[in-house]
């Protein structure tokens, strides 16, 4: 054989042996979840209180390697006596999977999927049931959840959102002030794990946000709420003459979990905690009252050939130069 025939043979051989080389995969995961049960709200004078209107919002995007599925969302609403809203669930808006996972989510199917070894990124939220649609109770579920998997030398993106929303008019009439009252159950659920024996950098987010806004609309003054699961009052009130007390907060439904090195954390209360709220003092007017509540995932990540593919390189190399050497010598 030639001496240049040789060389590209090695080569070739050298190319080939690291095209069956196994690689070692590194991860990227993030979850965030949220399920709202048991939600009413009781006003101390019911008949001085009448609902006027009211809308109902969810929202579900997905996005993997910079590339976005089309998002899914739906609304619903109108008064008490005609809306557009169905029976159960009173509002579903579809599963938002992004082009090109592994995995694709189920409509109405809140499980986690990871961590594991999948590359996808999707979202799902419902209102499974409304007191303002004839129920006993409201119930909503929603969930963000992103997975990332390489190797070699690369990097992906994942993003997700969802968020389910609330929007409710009152109109308290009459010479008493009326005191709406707040309650609700919630099991949030939040993981990111990072790492791999090939891991070079990355980061990975989950996120968790609720909050309930009241508005007085002839002046824009509000009372909001943003439960923090602390002893202090979270309630903020710039309405005068009214008063807002915390009547149960468990735990944070306000918190974000980030990690940039290789660990596994987690935010699992590990059941249902109670919440609860009290805005007294509610003058003649109207008011309305504004509920969102949010789940997102960030993950990025990027990773190196694992140690036994870069020997393997070294390997060709060597072979490479043993072949010049011969040529030489001949």
């Amino acid at each position: 054989m030639s001496p240049k025939r040789s060389k590209l043979a090695l080569a070739a051989a050298g190319v080939a042996i690291l095209g069956f080389a196994g690689q070692a995969h590194a991860g990227a995961y993030a979850t965030s979840s949220l399920l709202i049960d048991n939600f009413v709200i009781n006003f101390s004078n019911p008949g001085q209180a009448a609902i006027r209107s009211f809308e109902f919002t969810s929202t579900n995007t997905a996005s993997l390697n910079g590339v976005s599925a089309m998002p899914q969302s739906a609304s619903c609403g109108g008064t008490l006596a005609l809306n557009s809203c169905g029976n159960s669930p009173t509002l579903n808006a579809l599963a938002a999977n992004a082009p090109g996972g592994s995995v694709v989510r189920t409509d109405n199917t809140f499980l986690q999927y990871g961590p594991g070894t999948q590359t996808y990124s999707n979202s799902d939220s419902v209102i499974q049931s409304s007191q303002l649609t004839g129920n006993a109770f409201g119930r909503t579920q929603q969930i963000a959840e992103s997975e990332l998997q390489t190797s070699g030398t690369g990097a992906a993106n994942a993003e997700i959102q969802s968020s389910t929303g609330f929007l409710f008019n009152f109109t308290v009439s009459g010479a008493l002030a009326n005191t709406m009252t707040m309650l609700f159950d919630a099991n949030p659920f939040m993981r990111v794990a990072l790492g791999g024996p090939n891991f070079l950098n990355g980061i990975t987010q989950a996120n968790l946000n609720a909050s309930f806004t009241l508005t007085q609309e002839l002046t824009g003054n509000q009372v909001s709420w943003a439960p923090q699961g602390n002893a202090a009052n979270s309630c903020l009130v710039g309405v005068v003459g009214v008063v807002c007390t915390e009547l149960n907060d468990t735990f944070s439904l306000n918190r974000n979990i980030s990690i940039s090195s290789p660990n596994d954390l987690s935010f699992a209360p590990g059941g249902m905690g109670a919440f609860g709220l009290s805005i007294a003092g509610l003058a003649n007017g109207n008011w309305s009252l504004a509920l969102n509540t949010l789940t997102s995932t960030q993950v990025r990540l990027q990773a190196v050939p694992e140690p036994g593919m870069l020997s393997l390189v070294g390997l060709s190399l060597v072979a490479l130069g043993l072949s010049r050497r011969r040529r030489k010598v001949t």
